[in-house]
Order: structure tokens, then sequence, then C-alpha cells
């Protein structure tokens, strides 16, 4: 019963790291280790997992930069017939406006 609770509890921490900190639990531990003892025993190596596996995440789900294409000629023109008739009307009300 004892050893399904201790492999619920730990069954997310990789083989390698396991085995570092049952390895410092036998050296520094007076009594049979907790769960938590083992883990605090790798809480650094863990930390630094959780944060590469997270920094991984969201590379894997970021956006591609999106290309970057200078207008054409024929953009521009067609951006300029659009705003041509705003200018004027801007112009003309700031020439009406300077005039009182």
């Amino acid at each position: 019963m004892k050893v399904s609770i201790y492999f619920e509890a730990l069954r997310d921490v990789p083989e390698h790291l396991l085995d570092t900190a049952i390895k410092h639990c036998i050296r520094a531990c007076e009594f049979f280790p907790r769960p938590a003892e083992i883990r605090r025993a790798i809480s650094h190596e863990l930390k630094e997992l959780r944060d590469r596996r997270n920094e991984a995440l969201i590379r894997s789900r970021a956006l591609p930069e999106p290309e970057r294409v200078p207008p054409s000629p024929e953009d521009i023109a067609y951006v300029e017939a659009i705003l041509r008739p705003m200018r004027k009307a801007t112009a003309e009300k700031t020439a009406w406006m300077q005039e009182e």
C-alpha cells in the first residue's frame, strides 16, 4: 500500500532526478523520507525542468512573425487616390479657419 502512495506522489518526477533525490535522502535523512522530502532534495532541478518545458510550450504556440512585404507602386497609388480628397478637404478647411 505505501509503495503505491509513493509511486503516485512521485510519478511526474523523471527517473534520473528521482535517482538523484533518493541517493541524497539516503545520505541526509535520518528517517525514511516522505515524498515531500524526496521532492525537496531536487526542488531546484524540478523547477528548471518545469521552466524548460514551459518555455518550449510557449515557443511551440508562438505565431510566426508575418512576412513584411513592402507596398507595391499600385498599392501606394491606390492609397494616394483614397487620401487625395481627404487631404484637399482638410486643406480647404484649414485655409477657411485661418481666414477667420
